[in-house]
């Protein structure tokens, strides 16, 4: 997704702003649905395993619809860069270790990858109902897009927007290097399923498979000698990423032709100051030529 996206063809050359978003589709026992939506922006962070890992990690944390459940399974595309990674394991590890079973219970997280080629789901169809809904419309700036997720879905429940910012995401590579075996993440690629338990005893155990038949089997997760603090999660990003000011300055060149184009010369505008302030001797792209992180059009990832 662009910002600003205009609803004529005049900016298709012009460099934009990048805008994310990562859909979780919860499914309840009584088949009822939810939505919510995690966007982010270039700014607060990038298109990797550590900003799934932390959108991934609050969903579990923080969401009563899920934290009073005692089995969670989650489907993803086995996207090694973004959702078959350390990352995404440290961040169930970490989510399962701040539970607490009752007695005589255990809590399971879990995560199952679609065959490749076969990974259409439910998360899907809620890109689809938002590129629906905002055919044809304007957006100056990133709370147009926010506004759009919220009311993209007509009936309830609407999707609930989680706008992640630079300090939300965290080094979950970090914790991974600090709390797994490297030995244990061997062949991570091929794996097909990835699950955490928890009984009231406060054990943690791992258990993975290879391929949708095959039973489960236990992996030694834990590193030799002291035990890492599963709690302690570093910051992943110290200040908001940079961005070239060129590509700003095309932003700002495109908002003059929007409808409603004063909030978005002001966001562009401060835009500009904060990253002339934070990076003031930041390397500008040459005209004409795209950032390497901004791609015209993101395919947003799915969990």
């Amino acid at each position: 997704m662009n910002v600003p996206r205009l609803a004529t063809g005049s900016s298709f050359y012009k460099r934009k702003l990048t805008l994310f978003n990562l859909c979780f589709h919860v499914t309840m026992p009584d088949k009822s649905t939810h939505g919510f939506c995690y966007p982010w922006t270039e700014v607060d962070g990038q298109r990797g395993g550590n900003e799934i890992a932390s959108c991934l990690h609050h969903f579990l944390t923080t969401n009563p619809l899920v934290m009073r459940r005692n089995k969670i399974i989650f489907w993803s595309d086995g996207c090694v860069g973004q959702n078959k990674n350390r990352m995404v394991v440290a961040a169930l590890l970490s989510a399962i270790s701040s539970r607490q079973p009752a007695i005589n219970d255990e809590v399971i997280y879990a995560i199952k990858y679609f065959e490749t080629g076969h990974s259409m789901m439910e998360a899907d169809g809620m890109h689809g109902l938002i590129e629906r809904a905002g055919r044809g419309v304007e957006m100056g700036t990133p709370d147009s897009y926010y506004t759009l997720f919220q009311t993209a879905k007509v009936s309830p429940p609407r999707y609930t927007v989680k706008v992640m910012e630079f300090s939300d995401f965290k080094d979950f590579r970090d914790l991974s290097e600090r709390a797994i075996r490297d030995s244990c993440l061997t062949g991570i690629s091929k794996w097909h399923m990835i699950c955490f338990r928890k009984n009231h005893r406060n054990k943690v155990a791992m258990f993975v498979s290879d391929n949708y038949e095959a039973d489960q089997r236990s992996v030694a997760w834990r590193p030799v000698g002291a035990q890492a603090n599963l709690s302690f999660l570093r910051a992943a990003y110290e200040k908001p990423l940079p961005v070239s000011k060129a590509k700003i300055r095309d932003c700002l060149g495109l908002v003059d032709k929007l409808t409603n184009h004063r909030s978005a010369r002001q966001f562009f505008e401060g835009l500009l100051e904060d990253q002339e302030r934070l990076y003031p001797t930041h390397e500008q792209n040459t005209p004409g030529q795209e950032a390497t992180n901004a791609p015209d059009r993101v395919q947003e990832d799915d969990i």
